[in-house]
């Protein structure tokens, strides 16, 4: 497994001593070998993708000779509401669509689909927005993001991910707004699923640090394991 990651975004803080997104561009395109994401402590970090690409393989998948190589668009901390990243025409997206035509570009390979595992943002953010304000927006940027890359890329698979239980427990209104939007998003467009979290803990769940918004590692990987099975029976079809 390869990551393809040539633009890598990171936050640092502004004058103001504000968060700020800034992308940094190397001379040349990186590609890591077995690459494992980590913190800023060097520890890895909980990911749905190694599971994902675990089950692909085991389940035979992969061709002879072939290799799995992962688009790297996510921003940790990123969401359709911030500074106007991920909307239409916006940083993050346009980075998207063009991080996937590099890769594609680099030899033969076949795009198998995307992983869209995010809205957690847009769960907490702007507590002034209504829930059906909400739901509109959401709902509205997400069904956007999948036609504009369908638009370049051909009508592949789409599999989105739902947040966690406990945090929906906590905030239900918002919650259900979010990964309402997302489920009616993935029905309309076609050749997408939604892949639930039922049974999935969060880090305050396991670890109890008090983070309600992020799935514990565990949680983690059997995520990826249902990303694969929702992955797998698109591609059946």
């Amino acid at each position: 497994m390869e990551y393809y990651d040539p633009y890598p975004m990171g936050m640092v803080k502004n004058s103001e001593g504000e968060d700020w997104l800034v992308m940094h561009e190397p001379p040349h395109f990186v590609l890591q070998d077995n690459a494992e994401e980590k913190n800023a402590s060097g520890e890895p970090l909980a990911s749905l993708i190694p599971t994902f690409v675990e089950s692909y393989i085991a389940d035979g998948q992969l061709a002879p000779g072939r290799k799995i190589l992962i688009v790297k668009a996510a921003v940790d901390g990123t969401g359709f509401y911030w500074r106007h990243q991920w909307g239409r025409g916006e940083r993050l997206s346009s980075r998207m669509l063009q991080v996937t035509k590099e890769a594609l570009s680099l030899g033969d390979g076949v795009l198998k689909g995307v992983l869209w595992h995010q809205g957690e943002h847009e769960v907490f953010g702007r507590s002034e927005q209504g829930d059906a304000e909400r739901k509109a927006f959401y709902t509205r940027c997400l069904t956007e993001m999948i036609e504009d890359f369908r638009a370049q890329f051909g009508d592949v698979p789409w599999v989105c991910g739902e947040g966690t239980r406990r945090g929906q427990r906590d905030y239900p209104n918002q919650s259900k707004a979010v990964w309402d939007a997302s489920r009616e998003v993935i029905d309309a467009v076609g050749n997408a699923a939604f892949v639930s979290s039922e049974s999935l803990l969060c880090n305050d769940e396991e670890i109890q640090n008090g983070d309600l918004l992020h799935f514990s590692r565990r949680s983690m990987e059997i995520l990826g394991e249902r990303y694969y099975e929702a992955w797998k029976a698109l591609s059946k079809k």
